[in-house]
């Protein structure tokens, strides 16, 4: 392969071309960023609680929680995950997920498993973290690329004289960010080691028409040539969420492999309840397990409730715990394309689901978990949705009888088809 030829129309690889086999060279730092670092993330501004800590949660509904909501693991996508980007030869990865299913959290814990030695990365291996929701890494490629730099740490290692790659049409400061981010990737392949970049909320990046082609024609060819791996967050498919057509229609995408992120399990839902609120962790366990159904947010909202004083279980307190999870149910509400409400209200209303209904039931089921086929019929699995559901689809008026009856029953039966 000639090193100077442009690959996909992106900018010359210039230097030697790394080989894709086992990594070598002595094993460099694992950067994390530095403790207390504002970082944007999911429409607020958030501050992380420490190398090893996960995200306060926002206040919500009147409830202003102030203990972070730790960070779940998810051990069986976690290893699909690390299986790619550290093979031999670096695979990129999509994780695509609902609002506030966990994605960011889920690329945090990518890099605590790296500090943990659970497993191990090849040597060399660096982890690059650029949240892009809000983020000034999200607003050109100039930023992104010159944030990628000195999140790595790496600016002096790659130093040198400018080298200035030919980007069609880019200013100055584009082309020095374009040939500073290459002399980085350049500098981890000389050294033996790899260039992990973890994108959250990339689909902010490829909605933006102020990144063009040329700038993921670059990603891409820097992907095939050189061990470098990106893992995005987004909430649909990447090519879905694109500004550009010829971004869409581009070849960028063929170098991903995607991981759906779905609700938690059980397991999954005490161990956060136990992390977060340890001195009532059985009872709220169960309540958060009886009421999420495995979604992160409305867990994350019965510990918030239960620390606001609501008591798990009763009338009261699932009032309390409607108002912690109305932001984030109502983001989520918006979220769903139009089939996928509608199936939920009828649902929520106990009506069966009709034979138009498969694709719904498909996506909202198997494949992404929030309703379940029980006891002869389709019920909404989290109760809190399942009454958020009714409540929207009923114009917020007061409950019918069939939501009296619910509610009398502890709202165990949410979203059931009674027959």
């Amino acid at each position: 392969t000639d090193p100077t030829a442009r690959h996909d129309g992106a900018l010359p690889c210039t230097g030697p071309v790394a080989a894709r086999g086992a990594m070598t060279g002595p094993a460099q730092p694992l950067r994390s960023p530095p403790r207390s670092e504002i970082v944007a993330w999911k429409g607020a501004r958030r501050r992380r609680q420490g190398q090893g800590g996960g995200w306060c949660t926002p206040a919500g509904g009147g409830i202003r929680p102030t203990v972070r909501v730790p960070i779940v693991d998810r051990p069986d996508r976690g290893r699909r995950v690390q299986q790619r980007i550290y093979a031999d030869r670096p695979q990129c990865v999509a994780v695509v997920g609902d609002p506030r299913i966990g994605k960011s959290s889920f690329l945090r814990r990518l890099v605590e498993s790296a500090e943990a030695g659970g497993p191990s990365p090849p040597p060399g291996t660096r982890f690059v973290e650029l949240a892009l929701r809000e983020g000034e890494a999200g607003s050109s490629p100039e930023a992104f690329l010159r944030l990628a730099v000195e999140r790595a740490a790496a600016a002096e290692d790659a130093a040198g004289p400018a080298r200035e790659s030919a980007a069609p049409g880019a200013a100055d400061d584009a082309q020095r960010a374009y040939g500073r981010f290459q002399r980085l990737v350049e500098s981890v392949a000389r050294d033996g080691g790899r260039l992990i970049l973890l994108l959250d909320d990339f689909d902010k990046v490829t909605g933006s028409a102020a990144f063009p082609i040329q700038f993921f024609s670059f990603l891409r060819s820097l992907a095939n040539n050189f061990p470098v791996a990106y893992v995005t967050t987004s909430r649909l498919d990447l090519q879905r969420l694109c500004a550009l057509k010829e971004v869409e229609e581009s070849p960028f995408f063929n170098i991903f492999q995607n991981v759906s992120l779905g609700p938690m399990d059980e397991p999954q839902v005490r161990e956060m309840v136990a992390a977060r609120a340890p001195a009532d962790a059985g009872a709220v366990g169960d309540w958060a397990v009886e009421e999420s159904g495995g979604l992160p947010a409305v867990a994350a909202a019965c510990c918030d409730a239960a620390d606001a004083g609501a008591e798990p279980g009763t009338e009261a307190g699932r009032g309390t715990l409607d108002a912690a999870a109305a932001a984030y149910l109502a983001e989520l509400w918006e979220h769903l394309d139009a089939p996928h409400r509608d199936l939920l209200a009828r649902l929520a209303r106990g009506e069966p689901p009709g034979e138009r209904d498969a694709r719904p039931l498909r996506d909202l089921g198997p494949r992404r978990g929030y309703i379940a086929e029980r006891d002869g019929g389709w019920r909404i699995v989290s109760p809190a949705l399942a009454r958020f559901v009714e409540r929207r689809a009923g114009g917020g008026g007061p409950p019918g009888l069939l939501g009296k009856i619910r509610r009398a029953l502890g709202g165990r039966r949410a979203g059931v088809r009674w027959t």
